[in-house]
């Protein structure tokens, strides 16, 4: 369950913002990423890249939880891709491909008289494909403040990173955002990515997960 402060935070999202969310289970992500996108069911576009499950999982849950996704794909209000229909297009990383069709897709609906756009996305493609460079070359190419109509959440598996050793590039990935939500069993903290630090993971996942940050090797 959220806490209020968190579904404060998420119902009065400001226009740009580009926030990391770190979670710790499937559960969580769903609670979290699903509220989001629900406070903007009224006035925004939605979009939901799939990268940890299915496009169809992920159709499947959020009906679960609330959110009518058929109806609200057959209103043209809401989209879920897979990342490789996004992120990795025949196993390729083009930045200014993936930026323009966000911005272009945006603009769409203002165009309609809505606001904008409200995206989450699940980020754990890049890590399966090997392919940390390019993350984070895109994470910082979108700036901390999308200069389009358009707000997002960036989600990542703590313990999918902490498990494939990429538990550091999240101190990296933190920088390139303009809000940090940690999620865990034990506690949900909200951060300026300036107050971040490697404890905090480790304070919200309690002692679900042995944590290690060490900094050998970031790209793999």
């Amino acid at each position: 369950m959220l806490s209020p402060q968190i579904s404060g935070f998420l119902k009065e999202f400001r226009p740009g913002t580009h926030a990391v969310l770190f979670y710790d289970s499937l559960g969580t992500k769903h609670d979290f990423l699903f509220s989001y996108l629900k406070f903007g069911v009224e006035d925004q576009g939605l979009v939901y890249v799939c990268s940890e499950e299915t496009p169809s999982k992920i159709r499947e849950e959020m009906k679960k939880f609330g959110l009518d996704s058929d109806e609200l794909t057959r209103r043209n209000r809401l989209m879920i891709r897979n990342y490789d229909a996004v992120y990795l297009v025949e196993g390729q990383v083009s930045i200014p491909d993936i930026v323009g069709s966000f911005s272009r897709l945006a603009r769409t609906y203002t165009s309609v008289g809505l606001s904008g756009l409200r995206a989450a996305a699940e980020m754990s493609c890049f890590f399966k494909h090997r392919m940390v460079d390019e993350l984070l070359k895109y994470e910082y190419a979108l700036n901390r403040t999308f200069d389009f109509p358009a707000e997002g959440i960036c989600g990542y598996n703590i313990l999918e990173a902490s498990q494939s050793g990429h538990l550091s590039t999240l101190i990296q990935l933190a920088r390139s955002h303009s809000t940090v939500i940690i999620a865990g069993p034990k506690e949900q903290i909200i951060l300026e990515p300036e107050d971040f630090a490697d404890e905090q993971l480790g304070v919200a996942l309690g002692a679900r997960a042995p944590l290690s940050t060490e900094r050998t090797r970031i790209y793999p």
